[in-house]
């Protein structure tokens, strides 16, 4: 089955083809506010997502501060902050 995509630029095609998928080792994956923890019938994996959540909230923290300044004031330093937390600095 295939169909067309006409973009602005480039026409595109899209093929699709039956396939098996065959998965080795599948793992179950759970997540949670500070962790995402994995198991696969022997062994348990967690990842630590504290990093990344810190960096959430504090950016979380400016915006609602800044979101009270009025709305010329604030939309650079929205702008901003919402640039650096995509980036996760």
């Amino acid at each position: 089955m295939e169909n067309l995509i006409l973009k602005e630029d480039r026409p595109m095609i899209t093929v699709r083809k039956k396939m098996e998928l065959k998965v080795e080792n599948p793992i179950a994956w759970n997540t949670n506010l500070l962790t995402l923890d994995g198991y696969n019938g022997e062994k348990d994996y967690t990842i630590d997502l504290r990093d990344i959540y810190t960096v959430h909230r504090i950016y979380e923290l400016k915006r609602k501060k800044i979101q009270k300044l009025p709305k010329k004031t604030r939309k650079k330093p929205l702008q901003k902050y919402g640039a650096r937390e995509r980036q996760g600095q």
